[in-house]
């Protein structure tokens, strides 16, 4: 894994999310940006609703593809109430006070998934269990939606790292993938390629953890999975459907608890980068 272009990626890697802390200082205090947050607060009523949304657009696309959680997930004939049961979840997701209710079924429906195909497989698609989270805090107090917007963030940037730290180990599934559609590299090599991408979605992932520049990051990651729908189409789109979904979430609500947490103990522009 490790090899002079890995280590000269990392270096520019470090470089670019020390060079995220220090924007993400001048950006808040710029008048534009405040004027954008204050536009987006007032619409932070619809962000369940962008996530029942995307949730139940997600459930009934795999219960009518015969897959559990994505596309690509195909159940076996003899675990075929489980596409009944996601149909049942996006019906709860219709009303407001069976939502909660929805929520911990999508946690129970990615358990299901690793009892079935083996939990190191399902972490490709641990975001779920943080959009179940989010979800079934949906109802609850603003202390206890803050803490299941700060478990999506978490989810979801670990999953981006977690995909990021595949590329690196099993570089092989990402070469046949790439040898299928030699477009991806656009004329670079494949190898520098595929690490870059990898150091690309393990930053951005790391940078959700840590939940810095919330809102740009959120737009940057949502024209990036755009980009690759124009090579993929159709599954692409209805894959990414709850990343998608819990993006406009990190616009609509903006930091979470971790931020803050971070914010209050590290004031220090060169704290913060360490």
């Amino acid at each position: 894994v490790v090899s002079p272009i890995f280590l000269w990626l990392l270096a520019l890697c470090l470089v670019v999310i020390a060079f995220g802390v220090w924007l993400d200082q001048r950006i808040a205090k710029s008048s534009w940006y405040m004027q954008l947050d204050e536009w987006l607060d007032k619409r932070k009523g619809s962000a369940v609703l962008v996530m029942r949304v995307a949730a139940a657009m997600l459930l009934i696309l795999s219960w009518q593809g015969g897959a559990i959680l994505a596309p690509t997930v195909i159940v076996p004939s003899q675990y075929e109430w489980v596409g009944w049961f996601q149909f049942g979840l996006a019906f709860l997701l219709l009303f407001d006070k069976t939502v909660p209710i929805a929520g911990l079924g999508i946690i129970a429906l990615w358990v299901i998934g690793a009892i079935i195909f083996h939990p190191f497989h399902m972490l490709d698609y641990f975001l779920f269990i943080g959009v179940g989270f989010y979800l079934a805090t949906a109802n609850g107090k603003d202390s206890r939606r803050l803490i299941g917007l700060t478990v999506l963030y978490l989810t979801v940037g670990f999953s981006l790292c977690w995909v990021g730290l595949e590329k690196l180990i099993y570089k092989d599934w990402s070469l046949f993938l790439v040898e299928e559609h030699p477009q991806l590299a656009m004329g670079l090599n494949y190898d520098f390629f595929i690490t870059s991408a990898a150091f690309v979605e393990f930053s951005l992932g790391f940078l959700l953890l840590v939940c810095l520049l919330q809102r740009p990051l959120a737009v940057l990651i949502t024209a990036v999975f755009f980009l690759t729908t124009l090579v993929f189409g159709r599954v692409e789109v209805i894959g990414h459907t709850l990343i998608h979904g819990a993006l406009i979430i990190f616009l609509l609500e903006g930091p979470g608890y971790v931020y803050n947490l971070l914010h209050k103990h590290f004031s220090n522009m060169l704290h913060r980068i360490l």
